[in-house]
């Protein structure tokens, strides 16, 4: 319970010095999301003057992943079966409309037929619901590859455990578009965290796969030192992705 307390007091006050103090965490930021998203103007939310990091689409994609995630460490969640099929079948529908969200702006971008007009509202909501989805199908493949003693249970309590994730999207998604100056950079810096653990958590499981440690973990301390060895491998990943795109592009990010 302690344990849990402390990552909510640490996402908790990087929140509170993005609303209250922005430009100290906007710089880098601004470079992470460089690397990982399009930054496009005008598909992405403004502070007043300042764009955000990202994109509202990567903003919602992020964000979404990041509060199943936190649900699953808090949580402690070692189930390993999906929700029922009408259930999954949801989720996998969030995935596909964050996947169309994208390829109908692509196609408005080329003045080419497109479903419906791009708007960033779209572009977040979209987003929230795609990383939501990603994220909670995959949490049973991450269960059951990581922990040696898991649980034969439908993963976050199927239906209910998706109704608390949806009300948190809604929430998030108000008050990035509603909230004022504030709110807005503690969501972008929420979105800014997510980045960083969707992509240490996504090398965490290739680095148990890589030393042969599937199912040796029997606690998220034990997981831990995996984690931040692959939180520095990310952190490298996304260097790499940067450089490559700065070499490519010779486009500079947005600055504060």
């Amino acid at each position: 319970m302690k344990k849990n307390l402390i990552v909510v007091a640490v996402v908790a006050a990087l929140l509170a010095i993005a609303a209250l103090f922005p430009e100290w965490l906007a710089r880098v930021e601004y470079y992470l999301g460089y690397a990982v998203c399009s930054q496009t103007p005008d598909q992405s939310l403004f502070a007043g003057t300042h764009q955000l990091p990202m994109s509202a689409r990567c903003m919602g994609f992020f964000a979404g992943a990041f509060l199943v995630e936190l649900g699953m460490v808090l949580r402690d969640d070692r189930s390993v079966l999906w929700p029922p099929l009408p259930v999954s079948l949801v989720l996998l529908s969030f995935v596909t409309l964050w996947a169309v969200d994208g390829i109908n702006t692509s196609l408005a971008d080329m003045q080419a037929f497109h479903l419906y007009p791009s708007s960033n509202p779209a572009h977040l909501i979209s987003g929230l619901l795609g990383g939501t989805g990603t994220a909670y199908l995959v949490t049973p493949f991450f269960n059951s590859l990581v922990w040696s003693e898991t649980e034969n249970q439908t993963v976050f309590g199927g239906l209910s455990g998706l109704s608390v994730f949806l009300l948190l999207d809604a929430l998030f998604a108000y008050s990035a578009l509603e909230g004022g100056a504030a709110p807005m950079w503690a969501m972008a810096t929420f979105s800014a965290i997510g980045m960083l653990v969707t992509f240490a958590l996504a090398t965490t499981l290739a680095v148990v796969v890589l030393l042969r440690k599937e199912k040796t973990f029997a606690r998220w301390s034990d997981l831990l030192p995996f984690v931040l060895i692959s939180a520095g491998i990310a952190a490298m990943l996304i260097a790499g992705m940067y450089f490559l795109k700065r070499t490519g592009t010779r486009v500079l990010p947005p600055h504060w």
